[in-house]
């Protein structure tokens, strides 16, 4: 079923950031989502979360202290939509 009115709402702060991420994801519905942090090169660097969430408001934290400084890629994704924001790193 596709429905225009679901849509993930992430949001990610601060941006730039030193070592560590907040990652705020507000699900419409039940369902399984997918939390991924890449290299800007699309290096696979963590999986933040891959689960299935309940509706509401769900937060992560990111620590990344040993990744270099640099341009990386978030991406946030449902059955239903897939984007991604670009991160910097300090």
């Amino acid at each position: 079923r596709l429905s225009p009115e679901i849509s993930i709402v992430p949001r990610v702060i601060p941006n730039p950031f030193k070592s560590s991420l907040k990652i705020s994801v507000e699900v419409p519905e039940s369902e399984t989502i997918l939390i991924r942090l890449f290299s800007v090169e699309g290096q696979l660097k963590t999986t933040v979360h891959s689960d299935r969430l309940d509706a509401g408001n769900h937060h992560f934290d990111l620590t990344t202290g040993d990744y270099p400084a640099g341009i990386y890629i978030l991406q946030v994704q449902s059955s239903q939509e897939n984007k991604v924001f670009k991160v910097i790193k300090n």
